[in-house]
């Protein structure tokens, strides 16, 4: 009878690190992401509501939880290019390199532009690391 207890106990503990390899090795992890943080919060009212694209891909908006002005967009370790999309100011591209386990916050800015031979600005939404 302890015997069979014994092994029983051997087995569960064994499909248990079986599990836990899988897990591990089909990309799992336990509560570490890797994230792009987009802080908005020096224009918050205009920026508000702004699709955000990574690598090419529309992920999400620009929008408040409460008073933060914040948004996390999870990705895959490597480099990305960040790219906020709003209907009236032209964005530049922000690219970013993100660690294993990582976030990486971006403080959103707008980039005066100004063009010497015509003599003219614009402004495009930016970024900082």
């Amino acid at each position: 009878m302890f015997m069979n207890a014994l092994h029983m106990r051997f087995a569960a503990a064994g499909a248990g690190v079986v599990v836990l390899v899988l897990f591990l090795l089909v990309g799992g992890s336990f509560g570490q992401h890797e994230v792009i943080q987009l802080d908005y919060g020096m224009y918050p009212d205009m920026l508000e509501g702004s699709q955000v694209e990574i690598d090419g891909k529309v992920v999400g908006a620009l929008e408040r939880t409460g008073q933060t002005t914040r948004a996390g967009f999870k990705v895959k370790k490597g480099r990305h290019v960040v790219r906020v999309l709003h209907p009236e100011i032209p964005a530049d591209d922000i690219e970013v390199e993100v660690r294993p386990g990582e976030k990486v916050r971006v403080l959103l800015d707008m980039v005066e532009r100004y063009d010497r031979d015509t003599r003219t600005s614009s402004t495009a939404i930016g970024g900082q690391l």
